[in-house]
């Protein structure tokens, strides 16, 4: 990794807010360039609004950067890691369905939730409860759920 020495605009680096008043900043708030690297010419940017930075808003500070090879392992974990995830959005969907299929082929189903407690009855191993009004029953072992 590198460090590059950098200015960038501070703007609480100076109480002269008679400056900050009077640039045109579209709809952006000072704040939106707080800490902007200033380019070679003494500009700081966001997207395509600009101005010239006064010297007693500038601060000097240091940036990093990655260097090639580091820049290209982490672009590869990034794609690791995005495949991963969405690996693990499939298998949760698919998760989802079993118990929405399994659901189905019980009556009542509308009022059943899947218990954390492990029921040996149960096809899955854990309870599956079904709303009594005031209990939470398992529709296989028949244990209310604060028992458990």
């Amino acid at each position: 990794m590198k460090k590059i020495k950098v200015k960038v605009f501070n703007v609480y680096k100076s109480d002269n807010d008679e400056f900050l008043d009077n640039i045109n900043l579209g709809w952006r708030d000072k704040f939106d360039f707080h800490m902007h690297i200033i380019d070679k010419d003494g500009y700081v940017w966001n997207e395509e609004v600009g101005f010239k930075v006064p010297d007693e808003y500038i601060e000097e500070t240091y940036k990093y950067e990655l260097e090639p090879k580091e820049k290209a392992n982490l672009h590869t974990k990034k794609i690791i890691f995005e495949l991963a995830e969405q690996k693990l959005n499939e298998a949760e969907q698919d998760y989802h369905n079993f118990f929405v299929d399994l659901f189905s082929k019980i009556d009542n189903s509308e009022d059943l939730f899947l218990s954390e407690w492990s029921c040996e009855l149960s096809p899955i191993g854990n309870c599956i409860c079904k709303w009594d009004g005031n209990d939470n029953t398992c529709i296989f072992c028949g244990e209310p759920d604060e028992r458990k």
